[in-house]
C-alpha cells in the first residue's frame, strides 16, 4: 500500500517539477523534461507490471488503459512545448 502511494505521488509530482523548471531557463527545462520523461516511463512501467501481476486475467482493459496513458504522456509534452513557445 505504501509503495502504491509513493508511486502515485511521484507520478503526480514529475509534471509539476517540469513546469516549475520553465522559470529557471530553457536549458534546465530541456534537462528536467528529459529526466521527467525517463522517470515517468520508469515509474509507469513499474505500476503496469504490478497491475498485470495482481490482475493477470484482465489483460484487455489494462492494454486499453496503457494506450490512454501513452496518449496522456504525449498530451503532457505537447502542453509543455506550447508553454515554452509562449514564453519565448
Amino acid at each position: 500500500m505504501l509503495i502504491n502511494a509513493l508511486l502515485i505521488t511521484a507520478v503526480l509530482t514529475l509534471p509539476a517539477i517540469s513546469i516549475i523548471s520553465l522559470s529557471i531557463g530553457k536549458m534546465w527545462t530541456d534537462i528536467v523534461s528529459g529526466l521527467t520523461a525517463i522517470g515517468s516511463i520508469f515509474i509507469h512501467s513499474i505500476v503496469w507490471l504490478m497491475m498485470l501481476e495482481v490482475y493477470p486475467e484482465d489483460g484487455g482493459p489494462l492494454i486499453i488503459l496503457l494506450v490512454l496513458e501513452v496518449a496522456a504522456v504525449f498530451a503532457y509534452f505537447f502542453t509543455l512545448t506550447e508553454i515554452r513557445g509562449a514564453l519565448d
